[in-house]
């Protein structure tokens, strides 16, 4: 390693010149990397190293809405990498609310009541994703 530094966490061999390990910290890690071979050449490459933090749903639950009257809640996540692409993956949604695929916001205004159960997904072109369940009230 000539300049830079390498995420925490991850090791350069000097001797086969791989990187390896698990990195502990997020952050963009640009770094030169040097060789020299047995008659005393010497080459040099530089890079960067970027690492995100794990992808997770903020939302722990959603608020309530009623029939006929606008619904507005905004999903979000933490980590990852953009873009970030959102989905409802078993069960359903109330009939007139939608799903932004690129936002993450149920919008839409309900058109019946009760209690919509249903599984929401986000992933990252990583790619890595994570769900989360919800249960949606909608009253009369």
């Amino acid at each position: 390693l000539a300049a830079g530094s390498l995420p925490p966490g991850i090791a350069l061999d000097p001797t086969t010149g791989a990187l390896s390990g698990r990195p502990t910290g997020a952050g963009i890690f640009p770094f030169t990397l040097a060789v020299k071979d047995a008659v005393g050449q010497t080459g040099t490459t530089g890079g960067s190293i970027k690492v995100v933090q794990t992808l997770a749903i903020a939302t722990a639950s959603l608020h309530g809405g009623k029939v006929g009257k606008t619904y507005r809640a905004k999903l979000i996540a933490r980590g990852g990498l953009v873009p970030l692409t959102w989905a409802v993956t078993r069960g359903a949604l109330p009939r007139g609310v939608r799903l932004d695929r690129k936002t993450g916001v149920l919008s839409g205004t309900p058109k019946a009541s009760g209690t919509f159960r249903f599984r929401i997904t986000v992933s990252d072109p990583f790619p890595e994703k994570v769900s989360q369940a919800y249960a949606l009230q909608i009253r009369a």
